[in-house]
């Protein structure tokens, strides 16, 4: 058998539509039920207040009832917020009716449907506190959520108590079930609370002295984007926001400390870069990384503008301690060369070339080493002109005393071959 690509959603769409036909059933009965259980209340045979109570839970519950198809997180709240603040008055409703069929026995044994309502209205609340203990008691928030709705549902069933009349010893039981839950609810502090009042007081204080950095003139962007997440994520986490912090009071120390040295450091490096200027006017960099360096600090970027101002003093060192040796090698490399040519000095006059590309890139240490190797091909080059006319020569005089030996037709060629 073979099953269309749409088959699954369509066999839970027709789920899904009769479950919500059934549920609009149940709220048109609900209501219904409402509606009949009020009518004698609304023509005077019947006092409205007591009739009330069974009315509201039903339109309630009809109200809720869709919530119960969709059940997600929202309706499981909504539903649980309904029943906490529910149980306690249908308790009272019960209570009353208890009150009601007297005191005694023979009474109690004589209204047997009474005791049957009474004992519905005592597992419907039985059934709502429970509902409401494990759909409001996952966390520490959603039960200090669950003891504020406790306490409305305690204002609720003390209005009730007090606008029907019903005895004081039904208050005194309906306080003590609602703090069973309500007290501790409230007054609940989590494992992590320590820590936590810990993690606040070193976030006000690390704040409180980047603050005084700042008014300073101190730039600490990194430090307060730390001390951003810590606020973030440290009240969840409570160690990791403190690990945090100390190393955002560490950042902005070194921040201070970078700021105290600064002045000290952009003069080094200003003395170095004018150095190199006064040696050859084509370094340019060094003067380029200290302008970045002036940049960066008045952008409050102390960091980067101490890594700038290394960086000028570092390439000036090289201009001043290299530069006039690698002219120096370049001048005798070329000088050495001279104006001969051939297909080996062109090679080496490459090699050469290559160290005057690295004097433009302002790299005076390599255009040294590259000059360093020419005297190796020159003096290479050399000894291999030598054997060759050294060959040559051997050649020669191998030939003038082979020349009596050589065929009558073949002497008109020596002349040529000696020469």
């Amino acid at each position: 058998m073979i099953l269309l690509p749409d088959y699954p959603d369509k066999v839970i769409l027709a789920h899904r539509i009769r479950v919500e036909r059934l549920a609009l059933l149940g709220t048109l009965t609900l209501i219904g039920t409402g509606a009949w259980w009020l009518l004698p209340a609304m023509d005077g045979s019947a006092e409205l207040l007591p009739r009330m109570g069974p009315v509201v839970v039903m339109f309630t519950a009809a109200l809720l009832l869709a919530d119960l198809i969709e059940y997600g997180p929202v309706q499981r709240s909504r539903i649980g917020t309904a029943a906490n603040v529910a149980w306690p008055a249908v308790l009272v409703f019960a209570g009353i009716a208890v009150g009601d069929l007297g005191d005694d026995l023979g009474e109690y044994l004589g209204k047997s449907d009474s005791l049957i309502a009474i004992l519905i209205m005592f597992s419907i609340a039985l059934v709502l506190r429970q509902v409401s203990n494990r759909l409001l008691g996952s966390s520490l928030n959603v039960r200090r959520y669950r003891g504020l709705t406790s306490l409305g549902a305690l204002a609720l069933s003390t209005a009730l108590i007090f606008s029907l009349a019903a005895p004081i010893e039904l208050f005194a039981i309906i306080l003590f079930t609602v703090s069973v839950t309500m007290v501790p609810d409230l007054i609940t502090k989590d494992e992590d609370h320590a820590a936590r009042k810990k993690f606040g007081t070193a976030l006000d204080a690390a704040e409180s002295k980047l603050l005084v950095l700042r008014g300073q003139g101190i730039s600490l962007e990194q430090a307060s984007s730390i001390l951003k997440t810590a606020r973030e994520e440290g009240w969840s986490n409570p160690e990791r926001g403190l690990e945090m912090i100390e190393d955002a009071l560490i950042d902005a120390e070194k921040i201070q400390a970078i700021a105290l040295d600064l002045d000290d450091i952009r003069k080094d490096s200003l003395a170095a870069v004018e150095r190199a200027e006064a040696i050859t006017v084509e370094a340019a960099s060094p003067r380029k990384a200290f302008k970045l360096g002036d940049r960066e600090a008045q952008h409050g970027a102390l960091r980067e503008a101490e890594l700038m101002y290394r960086r000028a003093k570092n390439r000036s060192a090289v201009i001043i301690e290299h530069w006039q040796d690698a002219l120096d090698a370049i001048g005798e490399a070329d000088a050495a060369i001279g104006s001969e040519s051939g297909q080996q000095l062109d090679n080496v006059r490459s090699i050469l070339h290559s160290a005057r590309e690295a004097m433009a890139d302002e790299n005076p240490k390599e255009a040294i080493y590259i000059t360093s190797s020419i005297q190796g091909h020159l003096d290479s080059l050399i000894a291999t002109t030598s054997e060759a006319e050294q060959a040559i020569l051997d050649a020669q005089n191998a030939i003038a005393g082979a020349a009596g030996d050589i065929p009558i037709f073949n002497q008109r060629w020596l002349p040529a071959i000696l020469l």
